[in-house]
């Protein structure tokens, strides 16, 4: 009987520890709760940018009666706003010349305007080793809330001596997609450089 009474007593001992340390835990941890109540709106940035006067940023040229050692050209504008309203956010963008490879083409990229203030034009085509989709050198940049047009000229050539025969009754197309992404901020001590 002794040593039932001796257990109850390390049991109510037990019990009476946790419940000390239940207390002391929730008032001593209640010092650092804090509840905050508010609202806030958040709002998304507009992005536009348009090709050639349209939504599209993907356009097609048709270049029936290209012979050889004969060229094409074809003015595009690449610009940040629709109608009234200009891009809030700055894009960075790529243009890359596609053909579907039937004809010997060769492609030149010239800005057609000067930069205007703010923005920069994209760089010359190149034609990356073992890709046949050419591609600006360097990106183009648009600033936000500026309206801003960009005028390209594209030429395609046919050399002169790739005359062959087997091109006799080819067809080809040329496809423009411009790839844009928002621009990042670059910073020095806290000045924007772009």
């Amino acid at each position: 009987m002794s040593e039932k009474r001796k257990n109850r007593g390390w049991v109510r001992w037990l019990v009476f520890a946790v419940v000390v340390t239940a207390l002391v835990s929730t008032t001593t941890l209640s010092r650092y709760m804090t509840t905050i109540t508010g609202h806030a709106t958040a709002t998304v940035a507009s992005v536009d940018m348009n090709v050639a006067e349209n939504a599209a940023r993907t356009m097609s040229f048709d270049i029936t009666g290209l012979k050889p050692g004969g060229q094409m050209t074809y003015t595009f504008n690449i610009c940040n706003f629709s109608g009234n309203k200009a891009s809030e956010v700055a894009l960075d963008y790529l243009i890359h010349v596609t053909s579907t490879g039937n004809l010997p083409l060769t492609f030149a990229l010239e800005s057609t305007a000067a930069n205007p203030e703010g923005s920069k034009m994209a760089g010359a085509l190149d034609l990356p080793s073992g890709t046949t989709v050419w591609t600006t050198a360097s990106p183009g940049y648009l600033p936000h809330s500026v309206n801003t047009t960009h005028t390209y000229t594209l030429t395609v050539s046919w050399p002169a001596a790739a005359n062959d025969a087997k091109y006799a009754n080819e067809i080809d197309s040329i496809t423009i997609n411009v790839d844009a992404q928002q621009a990042m901020p670059e910073t020095v001590s806290g000045v924007s450089t772009k």
